[in-house]
């Protein structure tokens, strides 16, 4: 049997001392006890079930095969892309060495063997507020692999395990466990571990920068490559491209663009992104995927190339080296963000990792961290995940990176938009203090792509969380300051809320409460915070607070109502609230010179806001010789003076563009036809999409191929619409809609 380190303790130490093991303080699992175990996963995760699965047991262990000759999904994600897999858990089974206690036993060693040519084994551990995902190396020969859980006190304990066998190819896969133990720390061990972490904290400790003091970021995703396909399917110039995108972002309320593999653009599409974003001040973050552990010349040769030219460039806002790093590679990661950090003193590197295993290890020593919550219809587990996993980060911000995609698996599961505002708002109020969305478009499924859906689709359109998200970001854009400068507290004894579920249609957890209530709080102010936990229902939420608690000079201000109707009032102290399915209110309580400063920035922030959004329509209206003159007027107006009242200039000024720009048939009619046609290729690419998980693949792409040119063709029309050429092009765009609506008729009789 090979008995040997994996994850943090192999960068550590050599090897573990076998004549050591059974005299160290354990609690193991044998064959025995997982031949009990079930066969059954997390109930969100789809990628388990339907696949046939049987445990056996063995003289030497439990055999755990799946049968995967079904999984017909399977051959639209990469080769190399374990992604669907059977499970055997200790849910449902009683067993008093439930919880484990972490702080007692923190190195776990798991026993197996893979008896199969394509088995990809791993195991999950789950603990309050998230759950770790180790991959075990394939072998064909009994190993050991002994890795430390905790890191920083997380997790504290573990709740249940699970053993995933999964596959790349549609064959029947096996593989064979002999036991799990977790045990105490040998002498050795708690001596290097101890060594370490005083190294860590002397050599390796976060840096401040000013902007993450200044900058809150509100993003989607995107990778390079699929941006290069995307502009050659829709038939547009890179700068073109680029124009539709980011028009699109900051009309969305996004100020921030994460960019992955990076490393692909060329020299040309790179300042064509950093070009276009610095033109719509949107910030970007540069992801790589540097070799940290292979190639050390390699990622010498990357920072050179990428990240040292553009030391001192405003656009950037951090840099991310890699999209999982693993435990494995703690070490690469800490020696090439010090060579970072020499080169550019003014861009903070992030670690965002999509498996939280390692995030622990990670988090204490960057600046900003972070990781992903891709669970489907589980909006009521990010506050959990962000208020276990958000005091680990020692920088200055915390992000979270939520879902807005179907792979090709099916899952995650595509959220609704009260689950989406659910989730964005206990991220805020548990202490996140970034958000970026996975993906914003996708190379479609039915010609090579692996994701089924996203923000804007394959052709930059729309979708109903795109929307939500846009609501979502002017909300948290214009409270920013406030939360930049607040931490999580301890709600106060007396809390003079109550809530209770007002609706038969409630959509609510077992356990949870319809209503969860959040204090952040800054030096001069307190922020208090009510989310509401149904995601389908109303819940009935009553304040009443004494008169006699508030200090005379303290006010309460509902935030959530300022933004969204621009008038400052003190709250009634003695209030009721039918809060909507995810929704949040926020309320700032200060003393009045307090509550006034925030004021004046708060509504400074709008108005800055509402210049970029109505910027884009009075450029259009301008370029087909519309009257803009009043509006200009009011536009000026907002530039000095009360906030307040530049905020009333906007929304006249607003209000007034908006008449304008319906009172043009040009605009108008035009507009209205691009978005009939934009709404059916939508629906097309919907449609093919399930014929693909019908297994119809050869009819979906060619189909597909149809779609295509229509899309090409509406891209054209929008960018038209935009040059001032809608009269000349509104019977092209008539033709292009009816012929989209057919082609759907057609493809949807297909399904």
């Amino acid at each position: 049997m090979h008995y040997e380190y994996a994850g943090y303790l192999s960068s550590i130490l050599q090897a573990p001392n076998e004549a050591l093991r059974d005299s160290l303080e354990y609690v193991e699992f044998s064959a025995d006890d997982i031949a009990k175990w079930t066969t059954k996963d997390f109930e969100n995760d789809k990628e388990w079930k339907r696949i046939p699965v049987s445990r056996a047991r063995t003289p030497e262990g439990v055999k755990l095969t799946g049968r995967f000759e079904e999984v017909r999904r399977m051959d639209s994600i990469p080769r190399d892309d374990p992604s669907f897999w059977v499970p055997l858990a200790s849910f449902d089974v009683k067993d008093e060495r439930f919880p484990i206690d972490m702080n007692r036993y923190p190195i776990a060693e798991v026993t197996y063997r893979c008896t199969s040519d394509n088995s990809h084994p791993s195991w999950v551990w789950l603990y309050p507020g998230g759950h770790g995902v180790d991959r075990l190396p394939r072998s064909k020969q009994w190993r050991t692999l002994a890795r430390r859980v905790n890191h920083w006190r997380v997790p504290l304990r573990i709740d249940a395990l699970v053993l995933r066998l999964s596959s790349t190819t549609r064959t029947t896969e096996s593989f064979e466990i002999q036991s799990i133990r977790f045990r105490a720390m040998s002498e050795e061990e708690r001596d290097a571990c101890e060594r370490d972490r005083v190294e860590l904290e002397t050599k390796h400790c976060a840096r401040r920068y000013p902007i993450l003091d200044e900058f809150m970021p509100l993003g989607t995703c995107i990778h390079a490559e699929t941006v290069r396909r995307s502009a050659d399917r829709l038939g547009i110039s890179l700068s073109e491209f680029w124009w539709l995108t980011m028009e699109d972002l900051v009309t969305h309320h996004h100020n921030c663009l994460l960019v992955e593999s990076v490393e692909r653009m060329t020299n040309d599409e790179w300042e064509s992104l950093l070009a276009a974003a610095h033109r719509y001040g949107i910030k970007l973050v540069p992801s790589f995927e540097m070799p940290i552990r292979d190639d050390e010349p390699a990622v010498r040769r990357l920072i050179d190339a990428h990240i040292r030219p553009y030391a001192n460039n405003n656009t950037i806002l951090a840099w991310n080296l890699r999209t999982q790093p693993t435990e494995g590679e703690f070490r690469g990661m800490l020696q090439a963000k010090q060579w970072v950090e020499e080169c550019d003193p003014n861009h903070p590197v992030a670690v965002v990792t999509r498996n939280v295993t390692a995030y622990p290890l990670y988090a204490p020593h960057f600046a900003i961290s972070g990781i992903t919550h891709y669970r489907s219809h589980a909006s009521w587990e990010a506050g959990d995940v962000v208020r276990t996993h958000a005091p680990l980060a020692r920088g200055q911000q915390f992000w979270l990176m939520g879902p807005a995609f179907i792979y090709a698996t099916g899952t995650p599961e595509w959220n609704s938009c009260p689950e989406l505002r659910l989730l964005i708002n206990v991220a805020f109020l548990n202490g996140g203090r970034g958000w970026f969305s996975y993906a914003y478009h996708n190379d479609p499924i039915w010609a090579t792509g692996s994701i089924q859906r996203t923000l804007t689709g394959p052709f930059l359109m729309f979708s109903d969380l795109w929307l939500e998200l846009d609501r979502r970001m002017e909300r948290f854009n214009a409270i920013a300051p406030l939360l930049l400068q607040a931490k999580p507290a301890r709600l106060p004894k007396e809390w003079y809320v109550e809530s209770t579920s007002t609706d038969d249609f409630a959509l609510l957890p077992k356990g949870v409460p319809p209503t969860s209530s959040f204090r952040l709080r800054g030096d001069d102010f307190n922020l208090f915070c009510v989310a509401s936990n149904d995601v389908r229902g109303m819940s009935s939420l009553n304040i009443n607070i004494p008169k006699n608690t508030l200090r005379a000079e303290y006010e309460m201000i509902d935030l959530t109502d300022f933004v969204q109707n621009r008038t400052w009032t003190p709250m009634n102290l003695k209030r009721h609230i039918e809060m909507f399915p995810g929704q949040a209110q926020i309320v700032l309580m200060a003393e009045h010179n307090v509550c006034n400063y925030w004021r004046d920035v708060l509504a400074q922030r709008l108005v800055e806001d509402d210049r970029t959004q109505l910027s884009f329509n009075l450029a259009l209206a301008q370029t087909y010789g519309l009257d803009t003159g009043d509006v200009e007027v009011l536009f000026q107006r907002s530039v000095s003076g009360d906030p307040i009242q530049n905020l009333e200039a906007m929304d006249q000024a607003y209000d007034m563009l908006v008449d304008l720009m319906y009172s043009a048939p040009p605009i108008r009619d035009t507009r209205s036809r691009i978005i009939e046609a934009s709404s059916a290729v939508c629906a097309c690419d919907g449609a093919l999409c399930r014929l693909m998980g019908k297994a119809k693949i050869d009819l979906a792409k060619e189909w597909g191929l149809k779609v295509i040119p229509l899309a090409r063709e509406i891209t054209h029309l929008r960018l038209e619409l935009r040059r001032g050429k809608g009269q000349q092009v509104l019977s092209y765009a008539e033709d292009v809609s009816k012929r989209t609506l057919a082609l759907l008729k057609e493809i949807r009789a297909l399904a």
